[in-house]
Formats: structure tokens, C-alpha cells, sequence
């Protein structure tokens, strides 16, 4: 087949070929494999009303949980797919490449692979410099446009007769195998090369060329199909996880364990996803369900609460620097009469001048400076300041993380409960209460938590900020109320499903204020 030939949508399949036609691409899937949906907008939740209650997005079961095929029409936000749905949904996006660029499967998947599957990019980008893009995905022109009917041959005794394998260098007539780049190797080290490389190099064996030293002529899905059929099926995993991973219009949910995919509609991921394995996620980000903050500041906040910045606050606030070598030094004794252990060098620690030249025990600070002082001292209280707003936000922070996964332990705990005597009765109204409670007060825990993330970030003394702590403040109090009913041994039905739709009033209050 030549590369730049004549336009073929799959394997040549037509007369005899003893090449690597046994493997054949899945047909593509149909028009309604996968169907795109906007989350409907919430009901505000009325204080009592049990049926107006509506389950947090991360614990509610979404249209993905019973629908098994997803359909690419239409323009809604997102849709959801598991394994086998993406598999096909990879397997069209190669076969469109394939239609519309006229080349072989194998090859369609090398260029999708650069360009991280996004079609628009690859086909702006190919048209009219061909060759320049081959090379940039590591391929040789001369591989491409070099005629053969299959991308792995093999030569019969005639054809190879004193040809070596170049690995063993033994001479195997009707055993040598070779790809487009024309380098011969027997089938058995064909196999053992891909085996090793599949089995051992992980995801980077999607990037595995021919044995022969500088050749970069990629190893496809086809050749591993004739030759290593045995870590096939690993292979094409790894392909599919990198469809899924490099692809800015799929997002792994981030629950553990869970294989749910989102598929980004026409105009990219926005909102949140709640995928059926009780995981809330931003489909912008992929991170956990943040609201109210920001994807760009969840990654600030993250940053800052990993890294270093806050030891060198607290640095800042309780050490100074050597006048001499510039080590930080830190005073934990009373005496001002400092040695430093680096330089060995003696000064005061009040005005940091030379302990030797006119200071000494019996002398004050003849040569203190009071701006110099205040000037320093205003360096450290702003420190300081810092650090305690940092570790004001911080500790709440994790204080509600904290009680989020108790709460989700709870939940936990009841559901199995409930599931063991499932079949003993008919379930209590009291006991969908309690469960509504909890998924309600976990949701709680969680904007409580990125609340104060988001604080740290607002402005001091900004109307924002004041009219956000204020309903902050109040979801907080409702939410201890909602705690305490939750964990009391004497269960309140009335009260607590009256606290859990407050809490809602003012959980939508947070998230929909737009002081962020």
C-alpha cells in the first residue's frame, strides 16, 4: 500500500496476503452509541418538603448509570461512557482520520497519538506539509511512501537466501520478518522484542520502533497482532489509555477504582459530572468537585498547602539573618549576645552590630537604630500576619475535611446496614431521612472546606468577602446543627429533615452568591 495512494478506510483484505490481515479494526460504532445530557437545573429545596430534597451531585446517580449507549448528537455539556464505549468511540476517530486523510489504520493512529486525538489540530497541520509532520511524529518519508502491500512482510527462502537476523544472526529462511524499513529479523526475536518491550516498558510501549539501532520506524497494533498475539490485548489497554488520558475532550472520573469516562460535548467541558460510583468531579479540571473555588485557585491552594512557602514564612517570622555569612539564625534563649555557628561570628540581636566593637555586656545598644528596627520588625509582623491567615484558613480547611470522610463513613456504614435488611422489610420513611441527612451534610462538609480556600484568597475588608463570611458563617452553624442530630442516639426525623433542607437553602446561598 502506498501511503500517498489510493484512499482506503481499513486493512487490504482483497486476494491472497500473507501479511498481517488477520487483525481487523472493530467496526465503528453507531450513531446512537453515545448520547450527550445538560444536568436539569436544581429545585430549591423547601424546609420539610422530603420530596423536594434533592441527593448532593456526589452521591446522586446520574443518567450514565442505566443507559449503556451514549449518542454523539446533539450539544449538551457532557455525556458519560465506560471502557468498552471509548474503546469505539477511539476506533471511530481512527477510521474518520483514516476516510479522510486516505491512509492505513496503523498510520492514522500514529498521527492521533501526536496530536493528542484532536482531529481539527491534525488535519489544519497536515494537509500540504505531509512530510513535515511524518517527521515530527519520528517517521522517515521514505517509510511512508515506500510501496508494499502490508506493513509487515515476510520474505520466503528465495527472496532472504543468506539472510542473518539481526539479533541472533542466524540465517532462517521463511521465518524473517521486516516492516516497511526493509530490516530483517526471525519471528522468534520479533516476538521476544515486543514481549519484552509490552511487558516491561509500560505506556512507552506505544512508542516502540524496530530493533535495528537508529531506525524509528514505529511498531503498530498490527505488527504485535501477527507476531506477540499473546501481549496484544495489553498493548491495545495502553492505547486506550492514552486515547483517554491525552485527549482534551475525555476526563477519567477520579473516584478509586472507577473506570467511568466523561465525554466532552460540542463546546468542551463545563460544570461538574456525578458519576455512579458516588464521585463528584470538575470536568474542567478533573480535580474533585472544588466549588466555590476556582479551578485556577484550587491550584494555588494546593500548591501552597504542598510546597515549601509556609516554612519560609515561619522562617521569616521567628529567625534572622547572620550580619556576616547571611544563615538564618533562630533565638531560643533569652541572652541577646549571639554566636553565629557557621562564622562563629558574635553580634547583638537586637541591633545586629559587632559584638566585639564597643557592644559587650557592659553597654547597651549604643548604635541601635530605631527605623532600622521598626522596619524589621514590620518585615516579620507582616510575615507574621501571613502565616496566622494561612493557617486560619488551613485548619478549617482540613477541620471540615476531616468531617467530611466521617460523615462519609457514616453513610457508608448505615448503607450497608441497610442493604443486609433490605430483604427483612420495607424500608421506614425515618430511614431515607437519615440518609438524606448524611449525603446532605457530607455535601455541606465539602463547600465548607474549599469555602476557606476561597477566603484565603478574597480580599480583607472587600464587601465580597464580608456578605461571603456572612453566609459562610451561617451554613457552618446549620451544619454543626445538622452533625450533632446526625450522631445523636435519639433520632429526630422531624427536625433533622427540617435542618436538611435549611442547610440546602443556604449550601445553594454559598455556591450561587458569586463573591469568588
Amino acid at each position: 500500500m502506498d501511503f500517498n495512494g489510493g484512499c482506503e478506510s481499513g486493512y487490504d483484505d482483497s486476494g491472497e496476503d500473507d501479511s498481517l490481515c488477520s487483525y481487523e479494526y472493530e467496526s465503528v460504532c453507531d450513531e446512537d452509541d453515545i448520547s450527550f445530557y445538560s444536568e436539569p437545573e436544581a429545585k430549591e429545596a423547601t424546609p420539610g418538603d422530603r420530596s423536594d430534597f434533592k441527593l448532593p451531585e456526589n452521591l446522586r446517580r446520574t443518567k450514565c448509570d442505566t443507559e449503556d449507549s451514549i449518542d454523539l448528537k446533539g450539544h449538551a455539556s457532557f455525556a458519560c461512557a465506560n471502557l468498552r464505549q471509548a474503546e469505539k468511540l477511539m476506533h471511530r476517530t481512527v477510521q474518520e482520520t483514516t476516510s479522510l486523510l486516505c491512509l492505513h489504520p496503523a498510520s492514522a493512529h500514529i498521527l492521533l497519538r501526536y496530536f493528542k486525538w484532536d482531529q481539527d489540530v491534525l488535519n489544519d497541520k497536515y494537509f500540504g506539509q505531509e512530510e513535515v509532520v511524518w517527521r515530527a511524529c519520528g517517521i522517515s518519508c521514505e517509510h511512508i511512501t515506500r510501496p508494499t502491500n502490508s506493513l509487515l512482510t515476510k520474505k520466503d527462502g528465495t527472496d532472504s537466501t543468506g539472510a542473518l537476523c539481526g539479533i541472533c544472526f542466524e540465517s532462517k529462511p521463511g521465518e524473517m520478518r521486516t516492516m516497511q524499513c526493509g530490516h530483517e529479523y526471525c519471528h522468534i526475536c520479533w516476538k521476544r522484542y515486543l514481549e519484552t518491550a509490552i511487558n516491561t516498558e509500560g505506556p512507552r510501549c506505544l512508542y516502540t520502533t524496530c530493533p535495528e539501532p537508529r531506525c524509528d520506524m514505529l511498531v503498530t497494533e498490527r505488527t504485535i497482532a501477527e507476531l506477540a498475539p499473546t501481549v496484544l490485548n495489553k498493548f491495545t489497554q495502553y492505547q486506550l489509555r492514552s486515547f483517554i488520558e491525552t485527549n482534551k475532550k475525555l476526563r477519567w472520573c477520579p473516584g478509586p477504582s472507577c473506570e467511568q469516562i466523561a465525554v466532552a460535548g460540542s463546546e468542551g467541558f463545563e460544570g461538574e459530572m456525578a458519576c455512579k460510583c458516588g464521585t463528584s468531579f470538575c470536568l474542567v479540571c478533573g480535580e474533585a468537585s472544588h466549588k466555590p473555588l476556582t479551578c485556577q485557585r484550587l491550584a494555588q491552594w494546593t500548591k501552597k498547602c504542598m510546597d515549601e512557602s509556609e516554612n519560609a514564612n515561619w522562617i521569616l517570622a521567628h529567625t534572622k539573618e547572620c550580619p556576616k555569612c547571611q544563615v538564618r539564625i533562630e533565638k531560643n534563649q533569652g541572652c541577646n549576645h549571639m554566636t553565629c555557628r557557621n562564622c562563629n561570628y558574635e553580634f547583638c540581636w537586637l541591633c545586629m552590630s559587632d559584638w566585639r566593637t564597643g557592644h559587650g555586656y557592659d553597654s547597651s545598644c549604643n548604635k541601635f537604630d530605631l527605623k532600622e528596627v521598626e522596619k524589621g520588625q514590620s518585615a516579620i509582623s507582616e510575615a507574621q500576619a501571613e502565616l496566622e491567615r494561612y493557617l486560619h484558613c488551613y485548619n478549617r480547611f482540613h477541620s471540615h475535611s476531616v468531617g467530611q470522610a466521617f460523615s462519609e463513613d457514616q453513610l457508608r456504614a448505615f448503607l450497608s446496614k441497610k442493604t443486609e435488611e433490605e430483604n427483612m422489610s420495607v424500608e421506614k420513611p425515618e430511614v431515607r431521612v437519615f440518609q438524606n441527612a448524611l449525603c446532605q451534610l457530607i455535601e455541606c462538609r465539602r463547600v465548607l472546606k474549599y469555602s476557606y480556600a476561597a477566603v484565603f484568597f478574597m480580599e480583607d475588608g472587600h464587601s465580597s468577602k464580608i456578605l461571603f463570611e456572612d453566609q459562610q458563617k451561617l451554613l457552618e452553624s446549620f451544619t454543626e446543627s445538622l452533625s450533632e442530630l446526625t450522631e445523636s442516639k435519639r433520632r429526630q426525623e422531624k427536625e433533622m429533615m427540617n435542618m436538611t433542607g435549611v442547610v440546602a437553602h443556604f449550601v445553594k446561598n454559598v455556591l450561587s452568591g458569586g463573591y469568588y
